[in-house]
This record gives C-alpha cells, structure tokens and sequence, in this order.
C-alpha cells in the first residue's frame, strides 16, 4: 500500500471507530436475558443445578448458625453444662464446615459454568466472523471486534453466573434468616422487610443509568483498542511524518474519556453500598431500641435479641448484593447486546447453498456484461465484458480507481456482482459452492499476509494437508528455500506478526511459494511486484514464471514491466474496458497506454 494512502489509513481510523458498529442500545431487557438464558445457561443446567444445591446448603447452615445464637446464651453460657458447651461448639464447626463445602462446590460449579460460557461465546463469535463478508471489515475497526471478544464476552459470563448466584443463594439467604427473625421477633421482622425493600425504587434507577454508562465503556475500550492497533502497527509511518504528538493527543482524549465512564461505572455501581449501609443503620437503630426496652420489660430474652441480630447482620450481605444485581444485570445487558448484534450479522457463506462444485477442465474466465456497485448507489464497473482465456496470462492496467481490484475480487465472490454473469468455464459461480470455488483458486497480493507462526506453518496455508517435502519443493519453486535454510531456526523460524522479521522480498516468495502450494488452476496476482527494489523484483518475477506455468493467470499491475509478456492486457477506465491488445499492439494503437509506458520507460517499449 502506498504511503500516502496508509497514511490517510491511520487518520480516518479513528472517524470509523466513532461511526462504524454502533451497535444498538435499543434492546429490551427480557428479550436479552430469554436469549441468554436459551443459547448460555439451558447449556449447563447440570452443573447450574449442582451449584443451587449448594447454595441451600449454604444458606440453611447460615440460617441455623444465627438460630443457634439463642440457646448459645440463654442456656449454655448461663449453666455449668460442658458436655453441652462442647457439642454446641461441635456443632457450630460442622454447621461452618457444612456451609464451606457447600461454599466451594458452588464456587467451583458456578465458575465452571462461567468460563465455558466465555470459552463458547469466543469461539462462537469468532467462527461466526470469519465468515462475514468483507465489507463488514472494511468500515468496522479491528479494536472493536478484540473488544467485543474479550471485554463483553468476559462480562457476559460474569454476569450470567454472579445473577444466577445472587438470585438463588442470596435470595434463599435472606428467606431463611427472614424465617429466623420472624421466629425471634414477628413485629421487628416486619419492620425489617419493610424498609429493606425501599432502596429497590432508588437503586432500580441507578441501574438503568449504569446500563447506558457502561454501553459508552464498552465502546471507548474498543476505540481504545483500535487507537492502540493502529499506533503499534504504524509506529514507523508515525516516527517518519513526526506524528507521535498527534498520536498522543488522539490517545489523551480517549484514556480521558475511558476515566469518566470508568468513573462513571465505579460511582453507579458504588452508590447502593451507602444507600443499603443507612437503611441497616436505621433498622439497627430500631432492633437496639425496641429490643432492649423488650429485654427490660422482660417480654424478650438476651439469646433471642441476640440470635435477631445475628440474623440480620447475616442478611445484610446478601442484601446488599441483591440491590446491586440489577445494576450489574444492566452492564452485562449492554455488552450481551453488542455481542447478539454481531452474532446476528448475515454470514458470507450464501454460496453454499448450492451443492454443486465448481468443475474446472480449461480454466476460462468471463465476465459477461457485469456491473458493479458498493453502495448500491454508483457503480464501480458498468457492463464490463472481459475474457481471460484458459491457461494463459491476461493483465489489467489502467489509473487509480478503474475497476482493476474490484474486478479481481468478483472472482472468488469476495463481493457479489450488481448485474450480469461471471462464468469459469461456463458455469455461473453464483450457482456453484463456495468452497469449491475458492479451492480453485490462488491469491498473491501486494500486502502480503503473514501470521505470527513458522515459516512452515505460513507456507502450509496454501495446503494444511501437505506433507513437509511438499513444502520443501514449494519453497524450492518459489526461489525461497536457499534464504529460509539461512533463518535462525530455518523453516520453524517465527516471521513474527504480519512477516516484520523478512524483507519484502522473501515474505512474497513465501507467499508464492504457499500459492505453489495450492496447486489451484485459477492464479490472481495483484500487485505483487510494485514494492519490491529491482533485486527482489527480479527473483519475485523468477518465482512467479515457475508459479503461472499452465495455470488461467490474472495479473494487476501498475508497473508495465511485469505485464508486457502478457497474452492479453485490458486497458481499463471508470469501470469500462477501453482497449484490449498485446503489449505491442497496445503501444502502437492506444496513446494512453503508450504515455503510461513512456511515463515509466526512458524510451516506449515495443515488445
């Protein structure tokens, strides 16, 4: 890519991080938590089942231990029983060792169910993305989808496993300490129920205000994430332009944003503590006055006073947590949500809907009147008719912006064509499979795509199947093998992330060598010379004659150099097919190609 344009690149990355997958904060909550109740929790019921028997476990020791209080002071403590003294301590050891069992094998089932929620979101979110088309990826930035895989779906499965815990055993928690209060105290115990419950209005508020604060988190994290993308990627155009103040600045603004709606999160999700902490206090207030003037006037024994309180100091927690599920409820909506809206998105595989496999004997490819729009607004080819005759080379030439790349990625259906028909060996690859297309074909471009694996691994994209010597003769054909014997670790040596540890040269012959591999009848080479020095070019080009030998060859080119032994070359325009010759009759009867070739020849060439 040239420099200017991945320039602009990095500029306008942060205008479609604003604008690009916005995804809705519209949604109703009950139709949210149907969905993950059905595609999340239905999944482990077993384990979820095993983690609420448990939690009764828990909460009934709980309640037994604050019940236990009672006959503690009134009759033990009071007596000079031992025996009695020492089975009541038993007693309290077996009821705490009960509830710790308990307390670990919910702990454990909970956080089973939780991390196979994330593990099966990830995967499920990224299969289903590979498999979007790629328009999707052109306007959505890279840090918005690493966001939605770690960040939301950590949330998810937080959320689903902490709801599913504070709904059961908090809840059966406070029910049975409630049951123990009403037994010691019918009328404080009213009293408590009644002005617990009125920090729900207050709280239930708050919750719907943290949903919308941690939507807008969500969404700086993953611009955060893409700021962070561009920058380490481009660190050596920004060092070269002198950008790293405007990089600053652009990292300011969204780490000062990140902090408000951090912030935001943190005093939201913080306020119920206070709210919950003055209600306890009141009813606290309450339970010491009545109940000692109850004490006084001898209508109350101490245990029993005793054993109240201990019970609602025991319910406050729970309490406390039940009034901030909602608010945490309402922050894994918001993520589950944007999760949903990418799940949702239209997968590419279409194609497959046809069984048919594509059947290529010769290799022809045509195009027949075919048009081509990306916003369905302006078309980028209009009624284009080209034939790339079997098992020979055809090139495409022309300005910036003619149709040349749009037309190349027609062929293995990257896009679908507006109009017409695109043919390989009369048949209409709309109507064919998908996957038996695409195995046709071998793809090398310009921007060459290496992954953070082996040498090895790289090549053996173009065939997981082949065995290592099939490698070794792929390397050898692509002119690779002598400068990869000469790496660290040869062909196990790791080319780092997108190849930075090879020159420009040998990253293309390895991506040559890969299409070698492939051994598909349909060749597309974009640009696969024009950033290369001559001395690279010259082995590149070596390569690529071993590589087009008996394969249909598509070649784009901006430099004439590499298309003038071409079979046939389309001269292309706004869309359209202008001229079409060999590289000589080109010359002699198009002025405008014959001025491109001045422009990059001192003389023209005539053959």
């Amino acid at each position: 890519m040239p420099t200017f344009v991945c320039f602009r690149h990095i500029i306008l990355e942060e205008a479609l991080a604003r604008e690009a997958l916005k995804l809705s904060n519209q949604h109703d909550a009950v139709p949210l938590i149907r969905r993950l109740v059905k595609e999340c929790a239905l999944s482990y019921t077993k384990q979820m089942l095993f983690g609420i028997f448990c939690m009764v476990f828990v909460a009934g020791c709980t309640a037994l231990l604050a019940d236990h209080v009672e006959p503690l002071i009134n009759e033990i403590f009071s007596s000079d029983d031992k025996k009695s003294l020492y089975l009541a301590a038993g007693g309290v050891f077996l009821l705490m060792l009960i509830r710790g069992l308990a307390d670990y094998g919910e702990s454990v089932a909970m956080g089973y169910v939780g991390d196979r929620i994330v593990t099966n979101f990830q995967r499920r979110l990224f299969n289903h993305l590979v498999g979007v088309d790629l328009k999707f990826y052109q306007k959505t930035p890279i840090g918005q989808l690493v966001a939605r895989l770690t960040n939301d779906v950590e949330v998810i499965g937080d959320i689903i496993t902490e709801t599913v815990t504070s709904i059961c055993k908090d809840s059966l928690m406070v029910i049975f300490l409630v049951i123990v209060m009403y037994m010691k105290d019918p009328l404080l115990a009213f009293l408590a129920t009644v002005i617990f419950p009125i920090a729900i209005l207050p709280i239930a508020k708050i919750g719907r205000r943290m949903r919308h604060t941690s939507t807008d988190l969500q969404d700086t994290i993953a611009e955060f994430t893409s700021l962070l993308t561009q920058a380490f990627q481009g660190a050596r155009l920004i060092k070269a332009y002198g950008m790293e103040k405007y990089e600053r600045t652009k990292a300011k603004d969204i780490v000062d944003r990140l902090f408000t709606h951090n912030f935001g999160v943190t005093k939201f999700g913080s306020i119920s503590h206070p709210i919950m902490d003055v209600l306890a206090g009141l009813v606290i207030a309450i339970v010491v006055i009545y109940g000692g003037n109850q004490i006084m006037s001898g209508d109350q024994t101490p245990g029993g006073m005793m054993a109240f309180i201990t019970a609602l100091l025991f319910a406050y927690e729970p309490m406390k947590r039940l009034a901030r599920l909602n608010s945490k409820l309402q922050e894994g909506l918001a993520s589950a949500a944007r999760v949903f809206d990418l799940i949702d998105l239209e997968i590419e595989a279409v194609g497959d809907d046809f069984d048919t496999p594509l059947k290529v004997t010769k290799g022809k490819i045509s195009f027949k009147k075919v048009t081509f729009s990306y916003d369905g607004k302006q078309d980028v080819l209009d009624d284009l008719t080209v034939d790339i005759a079997a098992g020979k080379t055809t090139a495409l030439v022309g300005p910036s912006g003619s149709g040349k790349s749009t037309l190349m990625n027609l062929i293995p259906r990257f896009y679908e064509i507006t109009q017409g028909q695109l043919l390989i060996d009369e048949q209409d690859i709309q109507k064919v499979s998908l996957t038996s297309l695409r195995d046709n074909i071998a793809l090398v471009s310009q921007d060459v795509i290496l992954f953070n694996d082996t040498v090895r691994a790289n090549i053996a994209f173009g065939d997981p199947k082949a065995n290592l010597e099939e490698i070794y003769d792929a390397a050898k054909a692509a002119a690779a093998y002598d400068f990869i014997q000469e790496l660290p670790d040869g062909f196990d040596t790791v080319v780092g992330e997108r190849g930075t540890r090879l020159s420009g040269g040998q990253k293309q012959r390895i991506a040559i060598a890969r299409a070698m591999l492939r051994k598909a009848p349909l060749l597309l080479l974009d640009e696969v010379t024009s950033a290369l020095d001559a001395e690279s070019e010259q082995k590149v080009q070596q390569a690529l004659n071993t590589l087009k030998k008996g394969k249909t060859t598509l070649i784009i080119a901006h430099r004439l150099s590499t298309v003038m032994g071409a079979d046939s070359i389309y001269f292309l325009d706004e869309g359209k097919v202008v001229a079409k010759g060999t590289h000589k009759e080109l010359i002699n009867a198009y002025p405008p190609y014959k001025a491109l070739c001045e422009a990059q020849f001192t003389k023209p060439h005539d053959s």
